[in-house]
């Protein structure tokens, strides 16, 4: 029961860090959409690593290469659908997922706020280039 718990916690992270990964504060007609696609591909993430490692398995690395390579298959069949392309935000929603999903809740935090420094610095770094 405990584990299910921990489960739903995980999901609920990976939700939550995806959507702030592809949070755009320049988009406002699309942010809810790309928040939405954001926290769909850390929920897929997060699922795929702890389905995984939810097995008990002696040999969990292949199970759990097997998973992030068919969560990429996932999500970019995901995104082809509603017309959109993979792009940084998005393969970080993943990483941040696999993260989450492997029990790693603050390290995907961290990876999020270095997310959010590096694409700030780099849209200043582009504004002041386009200027």
């Amino acid at each position: 029961m405990l584990e299910f718990i921990g489960f739903i916690i995980k999901l609920i992270f990976g939700g939550l860090l995806g959507g702030i990964c592809n949070y755009n504060q320049n988009e406002t007609d699309q942010n809810t959409t790309s928040m939405f696609t954001g926290a769909v591909v850390g929920i897929i993430g997060t699922i795929s690593t702890s389905f995984a490692l939810s097995t008990g398995g002696d040999n969990n690395s292949i199970l759990i290469g097997f998973m992030i390579i068919a969560s990429l298959f996932i999500t970019k069949s995901i995104l082809n659908e509603i017309d959109s392309r993979i792009g940084t935000r998005e393969i970080f929603a993943l990483i941040i997922g696999w993260f989450v999903g492997v029990g790693n809740i603050l390290h995907g935090i961290v990876l999020v706020f270095f997310l959010i420094f590096f694409l700030s610095r780099f849209n200043e770094n582009k504004n002041q280039e386009t200027e």
